[in-house]
């Protein structure tokens, strides 16, 4: 698999993404370590934003903590209710500790997701890559 990834070419753009794939009442969220980094701690820091229909919704105050993801490897994160959403933005934070380095990051979900025909590394299915950037609010 890793391989595949490496002749793809997209081992060499982003260590780090969320994958979406799609079920019939959920969508499923997943964190992607496409990296040779172990990743000692991830942090989900709550409450993230999530908007329906343009209101406001907070998430839980607790932040989610996974601890030794492997490298090349992915973790689920969440399940989240499509039924009955028109427009939706939901925005991840992470704080990502591995031996070399401490990122903060996040991810934005919108609106309709495209299940086209991207393939997921290492999860192996179909889905939706969200890339990941630079966090510019403080944590």
């Amino acid at each position: 698999m890793t391989d595949k990834i490496r002749k793809s070419g997209l081992k060499d753009k982003k260590k780090y993404f969320l994958a979406v794939t799609n079920r019939k009442e959920n969508y499923k969220l997943y964190f992607i370590n496409n990296s040779d980094n172990h990743i000692k701690e991830l942090v989900l820091k709550l409450p993230g934003m999530t908007t329906f229909d343009a209101e406001i919704i907070k998430a839980s105050n607790k932040d989610k903590v996974f601890k030794d993801i492997e490298p090349n490897s992915y973790i689920f994160i969440d399940d989240i209710n499509k039924m009955d959403l028109k427009n939706f933005i939901d925005i991840y934070y992470f704080k990502i500790v591995t031996d070399k380095e401490i990122l903060n990051l996040q991810g934005i979900l919108k609106k309709r997701i495209d299940f086209t025909v991207t393939h997921i590394p290492h999860l192996d299915k179909q889905g939706k890559i969200i890339y990941l950037d630079k966090d510019k609010t403080v944590l």
